[in-house]
């Protein structure tokens, strides 16, 4: 028990257009006091007596002239905001004040509808993921409790500690034959998404006040990219409807139930009803550079973190990039580009190349597949180097930038085999040029013709000197 436990009371006037305390008194004469907390005034807001007149108060007290009680012990005080007027009613005690004697009772011990508790608690426990706190015929009073593990309590009073934190994978609460009184919120219980809840004679502060809440401090969507479009339906207690889109990262934030307050997706009632958040995404539809994908949507997750994902998205991948046709340096070889769609969508792929990390020099200069759900297609393309040496081309699919989780589209790549480019005038085998050949070819032609006139000539002059001597040489010239 805290030494000193938070023991005043606010009326929640924004839920509640009247709120009343049941006061124990007996028969007779006697005046209520009734005082506010500190730092606050009672001016806005009139009181009732029972049945008698409304007064309008101010300042710091008020007091009230009471009737005769002849039938009953105690009455009832009731607090209603001023018409047009506005702010909070936060009260710390009352005073019964009689002839003989005057006591005064903390707004805490007062039983009423619309009221939460008001105040600094008188000391903190948390409980691990691993830990569990346990209760037997006991009472804990005035504390705040941070529950990761489990709590436990058969027979047991939490009294003006709520709300009680229970929240983490693995956490749980099992509560038999016990209460709970008195709440900094509209709830006894504040639970996690998965905590383990076991109630059982389980008795709330009541009113307006619930058994538990199960809460979500916040909630993220993650799409696969930017720019989806969708409706989520019955968001909340309230059933709302909200038309939102992904951001840059294929987030979305669900908006709270309350500004800047946590996202409430069940309620246990005080009168023992429960209401469970169905909200649903729906009207899904992500615009890509590859074509629309629409989906009719799922259930919203009730976690903080949930993950959309369509069913009828494409899986596109490179899967064998290889060179039917080689060449030189300045010409272009031909390559086959293999690209598969295991996906259940359609999509209009363009593919991009690079060697060496710097885009190639090919034609197209993006190439296009199209395919439909678990097709394979085959594209030609042309590709050129400046330089000579060894070079490998590497294809993959252009992913959309709207894509915000990697591979949700796919894009694995594939690459040839290290090809050498040569240049266009050294084939292989230092072969000589057709223009250097034809010289050769001339050169050589002229040579032999030659030497041929020329074994021609020697054999007539041969035969002239055989036959007859120089002089009739000369006469055989002239007869030429």
């Amino acid at each position: 028990k805290a030494s000193e436990p938070p023991s005043d009371l606010m009326w929640w006037n924004s839920y509640m257009s009247a709120s009343t305390w049941w006061v124990p008194a007996e028969v007779g004469f006697f005046t209520i006091e009734i005082v506010s907390a500190a730092d606050y005034n009672l001016s806005n807001f009139t009181v009732q007596w029972n049945d008698g007149p409304k007064e309008d108060m101010a300042g710091s007290n008020h007091n009230i002239s009471s009737s005769v009680i002849f039938t009953q012990e105690g009455g009832t005080l009731s607090f209603e905001m001023i018409q047009g007027e506005w702010g909070e009613l936060v009260i710390d005690r009352i005073e019964i004040h009689r002839v003989t004697e005057s006591y005064s009772i903390e707004a805490s011990e007062l039983d009423g509808d619309g009221w939460v508790l008001r105040g600094d608690p008188g000391f903190e426990v948390d409980v691990g993921s691993t830990g569990t706190i346990t209760v037997e015929n006991g009472l804990i009073h005035g504390g705040e409790l941070q529950i990761a593990g489990s709590l436990v309590g058969n027979g047991s009073t939490m009294k003006d500690c709520g709300p009680v934190s229970i929240n983490g994978d693995g956490s749980s609460v099992v509560w038999k034959n016990g209460s709970f009184n008195g709440s900094r919120d509209d709830h006894d219980l504040k639970l996690g998404p998965t905590t383990q809840k076991d109630l059982e004679n389980f008795v709330g502060t009541g009113g307006f006040v619930d058994y538990w809440e199960v809460q979500l401090e916040s909630q993220t969507i993650q799409f696969p990219g930017s720019g989806i479009t969708f409706m989520i339906s019955d968001v909340g207690p309230m059933g709302q409807t909200i038309h939102g889109h992904s951001m840059v990262d294929g987030t979305f934030v669900v908006p709270a139930n309350r500004q800047d307050g946590p996202r409430v997706v069940e309620i246990g009632y005080s009168d023992g009803t429960v209401w469970t958040e169905d909200a649903k995404i729906e009207n899904v539809s992500w615009f890509t550079a590859w074509g629309t994908y629409d989906s009719n949507g799922a259930d919203l997750e009730k976690s903080e973190n949930p993950l959309f994902e369509f069913d009828n998205l494409p899986n596109v991948r490179v899967t064998n990039v290889e060179v039917t046709e080689e060449s030189t340096v300045g010409k272009r070889a031909f390559v086959d580009v293999t690209v598969e769609n295991s996906g259940a969508g359609a999509a209009n792929v363009p593919l991009e190349c690079s060697v060496d990390g710097e885009p190639a020099d090919i034609s197209p200069i993006y190439p296009n597949a199209e395919l439909a759900p678990g097709e394979t297609e085959t594209v030609e393309i042309r590709w050129g180097v400046a330089s000579t040496g060894n070079h490998t081309l590497v294809c993959i699919p252009m992913i959309p930038s709207q894509v915000a989780i990697e591979g949700s589209l796919g894009g694995g790549g594939s690459d040839t085999n290290s090809i050498e480019w040569r240049s266009a005038d050294v084939e292989e085998g230092s072969m000589l040029s057709p223009l250097l050949i034809s010289v050769l070819v001339a050169l050589v032609v002229g040579l032999l013709l030659v030497v041929y006139f020329r074994a021609m000539g020697d054999s007539d002059i041969m035969t002239s000197h055989a036959e007859s001597d120089g002089l009739d040489d000369l006469d055989d010239l002239d007869d030429l």
